[in-house]
């Protein structure tokens, strides 16, 4: 399984779609009991920049409606010290990020 990344533009940004895209994918992921495997993680730029969500390997299982809509792409894994945690378990960038 692969990570995922989605780009948001600083107009969507302003639209609060990070805000939709994270209730979405909170509310799945408390459905499911929180899997371990699954998190999403913002990047650190500024909003003005637009930004770039990840989703882990884990939340493909349930948000690739979502991302596809998004027209997100394959991607690398994000490096820990370029993202936040937006959902998943407090370790989760412990667990699943370098």
């Amino acid at each position: 399984m692969s990570w995922f990344k989605i780009h948001l533009t600083f107009q969507q940004v302003q639209k609060s779609v990070v805000r939709r895209i994270q209730d979405e994918f909170e509310g799945l992921w408390s459905e499911l009991k929180g899997p371990e495997d699954a998190a999403m993680f913002d990047d650190l730029k500024p909003a003005t920049q637009g930004k770039t969500i990840y989703f882990s390997p884990g939340s493909t299982k349930f948000m690739m409606d979502i991302i596809n809509q998004y027209l997100g792409e394959e991607t690398e894994p994000p490096r820990s010290s370029d993202v936040v945690l937006l959902v998943g378990h407090a370790d989760a960038r412990k667990k699943l990020l370098k």
